[in-house]
């Protein structure tokens, strides 16, 4: 996969930068307010995956050679709804969503509602028990910004594959938002392995942060809020100068200090217990 790919996923499922406490009530409400996803996450993965990565292929060639997503999607969209029930055809639709996501404006992706549909149409066929298929739909569920029910599916993928660099990056919000015993320590060690293996990638200081920034809603612990906050700073050094997530990532850390300075007054004013004499 190519890092360009795991860049425009990346890109897409990055926290806004809203403030703290509403990122943590934002996750509660999806952990409580969506439909479980069924037996599927469960499954043995005991396809033959030559027909998904073939689409894989038919697909990397495809946008390539195009310089309109918006019709290779049609395209593929139409060849779905007339093949409902053939994963391979929803496979092809879902996998070109993801390459081309990030070239369609703000307006295209919410008109088409393209995330939507397409984690619809993946549901409808007999569930094909390959990897290829359920790497897609978890990459997908995490796009429209899903957290519930994938901690279990994406430590399958992981375990399948331990060097997938987009399903770990994935999984670091999913973990260090849940309230699972030991899951937050998880989510921070895959950030670390994603910076100790590539440290000059920029987004992985920003996902590093993102663990601390969980931490640091749960533990209220000055060191968390300190360490989340040289994560984004240093997001801040290795990302190029036109990335347009740099103005959120000051605005991560504008904040996190603004809730520092807060929860130091609100320890502050606390009556101190007596000592005994």
């Amino acid at each position: 996969m190519s890092k360009r790919f795991v860049f425009f996923i990346i890109f897409i499922v990055i926290l806004e930068p809203v403030s703290i406490a509403q990122n943590m009530q934002k996750s509660t409400r999806v952990s409580r307010g969506l439909p479980p996803l069924g037996a599927w996450t469960a499954e043995q993965w005991t396809a033959d995956e030559h027909p998904f990565l073939h689409m894989k292929t038919q697909v990397e060639s495809a946008v390539t050679t195009s310089s309109v997503p918006t019709q290779l999607l049609q395209k593929y969209q139409e060849e779905a709804q007339r093949n409902p029930l053939d994963a391979p055809t929803q496979f092809r639709w879902g996998y070109c969503l993801m390459r081309t996501f990030t070239k369609l404006t703000e307006k295209q992706k919410y008109q088409h509602l393209y995330l939507s549909k397409v984690s619809e149409a993946l549901g409808r066929p007999k569930s094909p028990r390959s990897y290829e298929y359920a790497r897609l739909r978890f990459l997908i569920l995490r796009m429209e910004k899903r957290i519930s029910g994938l901690e279990a599916l994406g430590e399958r993928l992981l375990k399948r594959d331990p060097n997938d660099q987009t399903v770990k990056f994935l999984m670091v919000d999913v973990l260090s938002f849940s309230i699972k015993p030991g899951a937050s320590e998880r989510g921070l060690k895959y950030a670390q392995e994603l910076v100790n293996s590539k440290p000059l990638i920029p987004n992985n200081y920003s996902v590093l942060g993102s663990a601390f920034l969980a931490r640091w809603m749960k533990s209220k612990a000055p060191s968390d809020a300190d360490k989340a906050i040289d994560a984004y700073k240093q997001y801040l050094r290795l990302a190029p100068s036109d990335d347009p997530w740099k103005g959120r990532a000051q605005s991560l850390i504008n904040t996190i200090k603004e809730d520092k300075i807060r929860v130091a007054k609100e320890l502050k004013a606390k009556p101190q217990p007596k000592k005994s004499r």
